[in-house]
């Protein structure tokens, strides 16, 4: 009963740090997409926008992805299906 009692600790110990892999993980797509519309590769930046809000999408690097999506849809200056 007690390795039971320790398994179930050691699952909540790893569930509990799943959240801010995954927080780490959208932001290394926000900067990735940054430097995409940076370099001019607007496909490529909205793609990793998207996985930014996709990936976590209550933080503030989703408000940033938001505030930075649309940047790269104008630079093309022709429509695109989102």
């Amino acid at each position: 009963m007690i390795s039971a009692a320790m398994g179930a600790d050691k699952l909540f110990s790893v569930m509990a740090q799943q959240p801010s892999r995954i927080e780490a993980l959208a932001k290394v797509a926000l900067s990735s997409g940054i430097n995409f519309y940076q370099d001019g590769n607007y496909d490529r930046a909205v793609l990793e926008f998207r996985r930014a809000i996709g990936l976590s999408p209550g933080s503030e690097d989703t408000v940033s992805a938001y505030d930075y999506w649309p940047q790269p849809i104008f630079s093309w200056g022709r429509p695109m299906r989102l």
